[in-house]
């Protein structure tokens, strides 16, 4: 599954800051416009977020880490 979500963690672990903030508010609507409204598929999408958090220790740029704490 290619999941848009995982798309725009990546950006924010490797992308540009520019990139990464337009991700972030990417990610904020989708929180808004699914995840709040239709529980069970937002909880579904989200599993992705939680697998690439795992990952946390491996991203490289102390500015990613710091965004993809504040998600």
């Amino acid at each position: 599954m290619n999941n848009p979500l995982k798309n725009l963690i990546e950006i924010i672990k490797t992308g540009p800051r520019e990139k990464v903030k337009e991700a972030q508010k990417q990610i904020e609507e989708f929180w808004h416009d699914v995840y709040i409204p239709k529980r069970e598929e937002g909880k579904k999408a989200f599993l992705i977020f939680l697998d690439e958090i795992k990952k946390f220790d491996e991203i490289k740029d102390p500015r990613s880490k710091l965004y993809i704490h504040f998600i």
